[in-house]
């Protein structure tokens, strides 16, 4: 991950904007779902929603393929019982 160093204060409401050229570069355009969440390093996360992630990296997959695009993991579904 490369740092760009932007620095954005919240509003009264405890919002940011995410700056353009970082939703440019991402692809994130108006509605898209992004999750938000702390790690043990007290860093805050935001990455676009996926609702399937790979169990080795956590990269976010499509549930119809078999293989992450970026580990090149398996993924096992778990059986239903």
């Amino acid at each position: 991950m490369t740092a760009k160093g932007y620095i954005r204060k919240l509003d009264n409401l405890g919002r940011f904007v995410i700056p353009k050229t970082i939703r440019y570069t991402r692809g994130w355009k108006p509605g898209t779902e992004v999750e938000i969440f702390v790690n043990e390093s007290d860093e805050v996360i935001v990455r676009k929603y996926s609702a399937y992630r790979c169990i080795n990296c956590g990269e976010g997959i499509n549930e119809k393929y078999r293989f992450c695009p970026v580990c090149g993991n398996e993924q096992v579904k778990e059986e239903e019982n």
